[in-house]
């Protein structure tokens, strides 16, 4: 997976409003399975005041997925454990 996210990840740049809108509904899909382990958010997150809605709709869409069913998600059930014991 890993060289397919850093393609989806180049295809964020794209100029094609649809590319880079249809990579980043591949991101979500893929962080929604919690496929994507230690991702560099920093483009996509610039990515939300893009000036066309789509793009910034979908970068939004990827980043509140990722941040919180993926790694805030992660580090609260890692705190709630470490409190359990």
């Amino acid at each position: 997976f890993k060289t397919i996210v850093k393609n989806l990840s180049v295809l964020c740049n794209d100029s094609d409003n649809g590319v880079v809108v249809s990579s980043l509904n591949l991101l979500t899909k893929l962080s929604k399975k919690n496929l994507l382990d230690d991702f560099d958010c920093t483009q996509i997150f610039k990515l939300t005041s893009d000036e066309a809605q789509n793009v910034r709709n979908a970068a939004a869409k990827f980043l509140s997925s990722y941040l919180f069913n993926g790694k805030i998600k992660k580090s609260i059930k890692s705190k709630n454990k470490e409190e359990i014991n």
